[in-house]
C-alpha cells in the first residue's frame, strides 16, 4: 500500500506524529506529514509558522498542496520513474495532455 503513496513522497515526509505548542501553553498533539518543500523555505515559515507546514489531511488533500510545487514534484517523480497522480497534476497541464491525447488519436 506505502508504493501507493510513493509520488506523494517525493515532496511530503511519511506519516509522523508532532506534538505543537501554540502561544497560551495548550499542547496539541497532531498526525500527519510535513511539506519538504515549505518547511525548507524560510520566508515561508516566517510568514505561515511551523504548523501551516505540517499537513494533516488525506492523500488527495496533499496532492492538492502538491500543485503548488508541480515543477519539483514533476521533476522528482521524473527522475524516480513514479507516474505521477492524476489529482496532483495542474488542471492546464492536464488539458494540454489531453488535447495532444486526443490530436494523436483522431491521427
Amino acid at each position: 500500500k506505502k508504493r501507493q503513496a510513493d509520488d506523494l513522497l517525493t515532496i511530503f515526509s511519511e506519516h509522523l506524529t508532532v506534538k505543537f505548542t501554540h502561544s497560551d501553553g495548550h499542547v496539541e498533539v497532531v498526525t500527519g506529514r510535513w511539506c519538504n518543500e515549505c518547511r525548507s523555505d524560510p520566508e515561508f515559515l516566517v510568514k505561515y509558522g511551523r504548523q501551516k507546514v505540517f499537513h494533516i489531511g488525506s492523500n488527495s488533500s496533499c496532492c492538492q498542496h502538491i500543485r503548488s510545487h508541480y515543477t519539483q514534484y514533476h521533476e522528482c517523480c521524473a527522475e524516480r520513474k513514479i507516474p505521477e497522480n492524476h489529482y496532483a497534476v495542474l488542471c492546464q497541464v492536464e488539458k494540454a495532455r489531453q488535447g495532444v491525447k486526443n490530436t494523436l488519436e483522431r491521427g
